[in-house]
């Protein structure tokens, strides 16, 4: 099983025609072009202390086109609500390649064969098939061990090492430059 055997993108043929779509727009202007989908289904669920559960069944479709144009790389995204939307983003990606014209040094590609593909997220167990009851209780569970009162700094181990004083440098978060950081205490 893949997390993506539902969906207008399940069909081969229904992605074929929004790639061709976006390729066509771009045809002939530009040095190379590739289009990727993406579709989407995310069931969300909220928990909120003192409120009843609230879960939404969330889909997108998207599309974004990368473009070179005269040694420049242009991107651009959106939403897919119709066909028209593969050719838009397309255009918008050669206009953003056109206006970096002159700036930077040109990017050079080797000459390759055109290729496609897919991927799926191979997955277990349908995360869709998990009961209500099942998604409540783990939330629950996350939403207690994260309400706890924490004791801030964590006690720092002893030194092993003879004469050491037993201190060590405060923990910082990932990326940050300060000495010290404290956990942010949040209520929902």
């Amino acid at each position: 099983m893949t997390a993506h055997d539902w969906g207008t993108l399940g069909n081969d043929t229904a992605a074929t025609r929004i790639l061709e779509a976006a390729l066509d727009a771009v045809e002939g202007r530009v040095q190379y072009a590739d289009a990727r989908l993406i579709e989407c289904e995310e069931l969300r669920s909220y928990v909120h202390r003192g409120a009843d559960p609230d879960e939404r069944i969330e889909q997108n479709i998207g599309i974004g086109v990368r473009v070179l144009v005269d040694g420049q790389w242009g991107f651009a995204a959106r939403p897919l609500a119709d066909l028209a939307d593969a050719g838009n983003a397309a255009t918008r990606a050669l206009a953003t390649a056109a206006s970096l014209a002159g700036h930077g040094k040109p990017v050079e590609l080797p000459p390759r064969p055109p290729a496609s593909g897919r991927y799926a997220t191979a997955v277990e167990q349908d995360p869709f098939a998990v009961s209500s009851a099942a998604r409540q209780e783990q939330l629950a569970g996350w939403l207690t061990a994260a309400s706890r009162p924490r004791k801030w700094p964590p006690p720092r181990p002893a030194s092993t090492r003879s004469g050491s004083t037993g201190t060590s440098p405060t923990p910082r978060a990932p990326g940050s430059t300060s000495t010290s950081w404290r956990p942010a205490r949040c209520s929902w």
